[in-house]
């Protein structure tokens, strides 16, 4: 399944049980609701980062030379698989966050787990892997998307 689709089935999912929580509700429902809402994130989380996980997984065996791997991850689409997941994670944690420490946090662990596959990636760019540069530089400009997304976390409320 491509990463775009499990995107979209995972927010109709989301909306569907928004649509079914919806309607009268009093004060009590909404409690219900952010609470059923944020039961919802935490299973999002959770099936990001195993689904990312798993490719990750495959994508360093494919890296480490098993041949019946290597054929599978070194596609583009399994490349674009594998960002989009760590995209999918962020996002997720930056939804579970409701104050500042808790974003920096799941910023600069977002960055910490990212940061070995970007290296690598680099490695292959620098070694002239075929089609590995725009794999490279989508990485690096999601690297620099977590930077900046850090920057403005830990700028968010000074004077």
């Amino acid at each position: 399944m491509s990463s775009t689709l499990l995107m979209r089935v995972l927010t109709a999912i989301l909306l569907f049980c928004l649509a079914l929580t919806a309607g009268n509700a009093t004060a009590g429902d909404k409690v219900d609701v952010k609470d059923k809402i944020k039961q919802l994130q935490k299973k999002r989380l959770e099936a990001a980062t195993i689904a990312r996980d798993h490719i990750v997984k495959r994508w360093r065996a494919g890296s480490r030379g098993s041949s019946d791997v290597a054929t599978a991850v070194w596609t583009p689409g399994f490349q674009t698989q594998m960002l989009d997941a760590h995209k999918l994670v962020f996002q997720a944690r930056l939804e579970l966050c409701d104050t500042k420490a808790e974003r920096i946090k799941a910023i600069e662990d977002t960055i910490k787990e990212f940061e070995p596959i970007l290296a690598k990636l680099e490695q292959y760019d620098k070694e002239g892997i075929v089609d590995s540069t725009p794999h490279f530089r989508l990485a690096q400009a999601f690297s620099f998307e977590l930077q900046i997304a850090l920057q403005k976390a830990k700028q968010e409320g000074a004077p």
